[in-house]
């Protein structure tokens, strides 16, 4: 079901946020089966935010969030910081936490969220690769799909999750970080996107954002960039380690205002143009937009200002979440992170999951414990007779991915982003239900998507 809160900009207020949760919970608790929802979204740290969060979570709903993409603490922005919740980091295709990933003890788990291929609006075969948490966190809610196929709750889906999580594999973690990456082998969850051309927004920000995109020349290996605020020196995203030569790497960083510093290099020292393909990048904060092809070793460009006010803060609602008609589920306890002990049984195969070949990176990550990648994506189970919330800027319904022979296993829900459009004319939506559900690039292929639009 999708239910569209964010707006085709990719931004939304806290009042249609929280709106939409409460629909998810009151539909969640009248629908049949079991569910969980993603939140690929974030802003500044918001109590009303947290509190809809956590009580979606009580209501038996597992909830998914990203950790954000400003390489700073999880913990100061909302609904990451939340506790009940499971918050993800991202990471790359050598197990390194990906430069823009927040990080921090609020942060649960890793998964896949660099260079991720899905699905994208326009025609229904259309894909996309981009970056950002936003991508990692539907591989863990396809996860937690495939785990509530098999009839257990939320508490106990939480708790494996986290308890079957690959230890000890992300370089870079950071202070207070969780060593934990996501594993669906041998329990449940799995699949993850792939690299292709992204564009705007990982995560929908209700604060400034800078767009980059990158698109790779003939040789990807030699290109980097960073992004400083020059206000406290801190780096706020920076990206490298291209494997895929002329395809287009989108990331959407959302900051505070501020002034900014972009330093692109190649280390070959010919830059992205012309004598081995036609590279480019393109760089936008507010009003300005930034480019170049030809630099020799490196080029850099400045903008914002330490002197910036910041925006209003998002707006919040008017009245407290609306309490879901039948009781939350109270939790027997909070989830208990064993040290060692053994896994959790696997459940029985689901008629059906047969191995796929020639898996997008994210999700042949997501169900083994080592690299190399096998180039494979083997699980037990589809996620079929749950119900995925997609907590974003809709999702385009007829696309390929989650078509069945009567239809479509995608549906719209509600739009509470206050567009008047209940069609997904971002992409970032799609491209997140692509990785929970979707036939080629999901985790769980037979999850049923609901759209809920929150965001533009």
């Amino acid at each position: 079901v999708a239910v569209k809160v964010l707006t085709c900009g990719g931004s939304g207020s806290t009042a249609g946020v929280i709106e939409g949760i409460n629909w998810v919970m009151l539909n969640a608790a009248s629908t049949e089966g079991s569910a969980t929802a993603n939140m690929s979204l974030g802003g500044g740290l918001n109590s009303a935010t947290n509190n809809a969060v956590r009580m979606l979570q009580d209501s038996g709903v597992v909830t998914v969030v990203a950790a954000g993409n400003s390489n700073t603490n999880a913990c100061n922005s909302s609904p990451a910081a939340e506790p009940r919740v499971i918050t993800v980091g991202s990471t790359t295709i050598n197990d390194a936490r990906s430069g823009f990933s927040n990080h921090g003890t609020c942060l649960d788990i890793f998964a896949p969220g660099t260079d991720i291929k899905s699905a994208w609006i326009g025609d229904d075969a259309a894909t996309k690769t981009i970056s950002g948490t936003s991508m990692a966190s539907p591989h863990v809610c396809g996860g937690a799909a495939l785990l509530l196929e098999t009839d257990a709750d939320a508490e106990s889906v939480t708790e494996t999750l986290l308890s079957t999580a690959t230890l000890d594999k992300v370089t870079d973690v950071r202070t207070g970080s969780p060593n934990k990456l996501l594993y669906v082998g041998a329990t449940g969850p799995t699949n993850a996107p792939t690299p292709a051309p992204p564009t705007p927004a990982p995560t929908p920000c209700t604060t400034p954002s800078i767009e980059v995109e990158v698109t790779t020349d003939g040789y990807p290996a030699e290109t980097s960039w960073k992004i400083t605020n020059s206000c406290n020196n801190v780096i706020v995203g920076s990206g490298g380690d291209y494997t895929e030569a002329n395809t287009i790497q989108t990331y959407s960083l959302c900051v505070p205002q501020a002034q900014y510093t972009f330093v692109i290099s190649d280390t070959y020292g010919d830059g992205m143009c012309c004598s081995y393909g036609d590279g480019s990048y393109k760089v936008e904060y507010k009003e300005g937009i930034y480019e170049g092809t030809e630099f020799g070793s490196e080029e850099s460009h400045t903008f914002g200002s330490c002197d910036a006010q910041p925006t209003s803060a998002p707006v919040e609602p008017t009245s407290a979440p609306v309490e879901p008609t039948s009781a939350p589920v109270e939790p027997t306890s909070a989830p208990v992170e064993p040290t060692s002990g053994p896994e959790p049984t696997t459940p029985a195969p689901t008629p059906g999951s047969t191995p796929q070949t020639s898996a997008t990176w994210g999700i042949d990550r997501a169900d083994q414990r080592d690299l190399p990648l096998d180039q494979e994506y083997s699980v037990s189970g589809t996620g079929a007779g749950v119900t995925a919330y997609i907590i974003d800027t809709g999702v385009q319904t007829s696309h390929n991915e989650f078509k069945t022979a009567s239809g479509s296993r995608a549906s719209f829900g509600i739009n509470t982003s206050g567009d008047g459009n209940n069609n997904d004319c971002n992409g970032h939506g799609t491209h997140v239900a692509g990785t929970v559900g979707g036939k080629t690039y999901g985790i769980a292929k037979d999850v049923n998507i609901v759209a809920v639009k929150v965001l533009t």
